[in-house]
């Protein structure tokens, strides 16, 4: 078991929807995008005690994500983490997902920095089937791939899912963002 020094993290139970989207853990908001529509929650939804699981579908179908393309990729939707990273040469993700039969088989995790330039995590997550998938991801600026300066700091990092088989849908139980 790794252990993580917690800074931002998000465990999405609240009585009220827009509270399960602030940061549990440290300063922070999450939201969905819809595409290029931003909206709190948008077409997402919450399962579980509380809302523990923050869930959406449908997801694109495509079996790639366009990440070399920002125009083509503005038509993808996302889960955007935002908060402070400040100070953080090192920043892991623990988190969990699981997709539903016909949800997303590929999740990929890009950092975003203040003049909008998006630097992602080398291969994407793999979602094979239905199961719950643990998940340690450095997503510190200097292993990201893209182009960006790796000493900047990000203000937010995006989750998007897609080669998804139909209209199912991902959730993630918890997002936490620390250093080892």
């Amino acid at each position: 078991v790794i252990e993580l020094d917690v800074f931002l993290g998000w465990d999405f139970v609240a009585d009220e929807p827009e509270d399960r989207l602030i940061a549990s853990i440290g300063d922070g908001f999450a939201m969905f995008s819809d595409g290029d529509e931003n909206d709190p929650v948008g077409s997402s939804e919450f399962f579980g005690t509380g809302g523990s699981h923050w869930a959406k579908s449908p997801w694109s179908t495509d079996e790639t994500l366009p990440t070399e393309d920002p125009i083509a990729l503005e038509d993808y939707d996302y889960f955007l983490f935002a908060g402070d990273f400040e100070g953080n040469s090192t920043i892991f993700i623990e988190t969990t997902f699981r997709q539903s039969g016909a949800g997303p088989r590929a999740i990929q995790i890009a950092a975003e920095f203040e003049d909008g330039t998006l630097a992602f995590i080398d291969e994407p997550l793999s979602l094979p089937d239905g199961s719950y998938y643990d998940f340690y991801i450095d997503v510190s600026p200097s292993v990201l791939v893209g182009d960006h300066d790796p000493t900047d700091e990000p203000v937010a990092y995006r989750v998007y899912g897609y080669d998804a088989s139909g209209t199912g849908n991902v959730r993630i139980t918890h997002m936490n963002f620390g250093t080892d």
